[in-house]
């Protein structure tokens, strides 16, 4: 349960109602508000303010001060919320009718011990243009040594996850922005040559990492990544480019998913390779594929450790692909596939004998292949209406 504070008003009448309680029924806390850090707010984030676990900033404009404010009265957040990146506060120029220059109290960098996680609520936008978001996100990074994931809200403009991504790049350049405890960045991630070394250099324990290789990205840093990155990553989500003109990439690709011994989960956009290397994750669970021609991507094999395929292929599957996938993958729990017709539902019934969920997308199947009984019954029994009266098991 989130408390949610729309206005000052609504902070006193929490305390009123609360403080002589001794359960502490909240522990996860939103201020939408301008000035949460007023003197006479004390009261209450000395009463509260240790128990706090999540905080929610999500007023428009955040100062420093109050930024750091609250990592000293909330000793024991594990969550933080930021709807804006905080900014300096502006110095009040000198005019006709105010006689002194306001200038504002200096910062105080402190730092959240304790913090897991970090959601940014938007677009960091600033004033100074991507450089002083550049600088901004840094500052916060380096407040949060005990970080491990950083969840972005889902963008809808390619533009901008395009742009923040390559301002997440450029901080991680940063050799001030340490994040040896990072494990997940809930961001896919434009990679080009630079951007690899940026991963490359910085040591990180990743557990989960989105990516989207750009055209003409260096092999041999592609396979570097994988390389540093193997002790820890379990989920991996690549996307190639729609057109690679730098094949190299692609054979070490094949190198790179023989070194990830310890993924569970694998995801591949536009992947033109052959998967004939995976049968060497023998920790891989999960296994999706997005090709342009699954016939020629999927060979025979000996996949028993996989339990969850989904496959799209831009062309559909023939008949011997969907038998070849059923032999290769005997263990399947879950199974999605797109443009799938009779046959290969007829054969999926009688080749996954532990399969529990089926999905099939644009698929061309009929009553037939659906209830196993011929078309022209199936035809007859509903012109007539008697579907719902008969046995379908005596006419297989």
């Amino acid at each position: 349960m989130v408390a949610v504070f729309t206005e000052r008003d609504s902070v006193t009448t929490y305390y009123n109602c609360m403080r002589n309680t001794e359960r502490f029924p909240h522990s996860k806390y939103e201020f939408c508000f301008p000035d949460f850090n007023r003197t006479d707010l004390r009261p209450f984030w000395e009463l509260f303010g240790p128990h706090m676990k999540s905080v929610g900033l999500r007023q428009p404009r955040i100062l420093w001060n109050d930024f750091y404010d609250v990592a000293r009265k909330a000793p024991n957040l594990e969550k933080l919320t930021l709807a804006h990146l905080p900014r300096e506060a502006k110095v009040v120029p000198e005019t006709r009718r105010r006689r002194r220059v306001v200038v504002p109290p200096a910062v105080v960098p402190r730092q959240f011990p304790n913090v897991r996680e970090l959601l940014l609520g938007s677009w960091p936008w600033s004033s100074e243009g991507t450089d002083g978001s550049i600088h901004r996100l840094a500052i916060v990074l380096k407040s949060l040594p005990q970080l491990q994931v950083i969840n972005f809200l889902p963008m809808n403009n390619p533009a901008d996850q395009i742009e923040i991504s390559r301002v997440f790049i450029q901080v991680l350049r940063n050799p001030e922005v340490l994040l040896p405890n990072l494990t997940r960045i809930n961001l896919k991630l434009e990679l080009n040559n630079e951007g690899l070394e940026a991963l490359i250099v910085k040591p990180m324990n990743l557990q989960y990492l989105n990516i989207a290789l750009s055209d003409g990205v260096n092999g041999a840093l592609w396979n570097q990544l994988v390389t540093t990155l193997r002790p820890t990553l379990n989920q991996l989500e690549v996307e190639f480019p729609d057109y690679f003109t730098n094949l190299e990439a692609f054979y070490h690709s094949q190198e790179c998913v023989q070194l990830l011994t310890n993924l569970k989960a694998l995801n591949m956009t536009n992947f033109t390779d052959r998967m004939n290397s995976l049968g060497r994750m023998t920790k891989l669970k999960n296994l999706k594929i997005t090709t342009s021609n699954a016939n020629t991507t999927i060979l025979s094999g000996d996949y028993q450790n996989i339990t969850k395929l989904q496959v799209t292929s831009i062309r559909l599957f023939s008949d011997e692909t969907i038998t070849r996938i059923l032999h290769s993958f005997p263990h399947l729990n879950f199974l999605q596939l797109n443009g799938v017709n009779d046959f290969g539902l007829f054969t999926i019934y009688r080749e996954c004998a532990h399969l529990s969920t089926l999905e099939l997308i644009q698929s061309t199947c009929t009553d037939e292949g659906l209830t196993g009984v011929p078309i022209e019954i199936c035809n007859d029994l509903r012109e007539t209406n008697s579907f719902r009266d008969v046995d379908p098991v005596k006419y297989r």
